[in-house]
């Protein structure tokens, strides 16, 4: 479950993304937004919706409709389906990977080399 959402609510936006899924599934090119706009729900299901989507996808990705442009309707639709799982609590939400150490010595040998 999302935190600050009670289960009741993760359970509707969960229900929403494998609905909007569904969409993506059955109509290949069909942008994951459009295919939310076809599911019947309150805004604030299609916010929740939105931004479960938005937290399961990589970190670089800031918006939903580019990236869904860029990808497959079967990826599209399985990252909608994750991002349900998420939201019931049956996938753990997996944190960033801790920065790497920042190493002087590989840093002053890179400089080296350039020159």
């Amino acid at each position: 479950m999302a935190p600050g959402m009670n289960a009741a609510r993760a359970q509707r936006a969960a229900a929403f993304l494998e609905a909007a899924a569904a969409h993506v599934a059955a109509e290949p090119g069909l942008n994951v937004l459009d295919a939310m706009r076809r599911v019947d729900g309150s805004d604030e299901v299609r916010g929740d919706a939105y931004y479960a989507l938005l937290a399961d996808l990589a970190p670089h990705v800031e918006f939903l409709a580019p990236w869904s442009d860029r990808e497959t309707g079967e990826l599209v639709a399985r990252r909608c389906r994750r991002a349900a799982k998420t939201l019931r609590g049956e996938l753990p939400r997996i944190a960033a990977a801790p920065p790497l150490p920042y190493d002087d010595e590989l840093v002053a040998g890179h400089r080296r080399r350039a020159r």
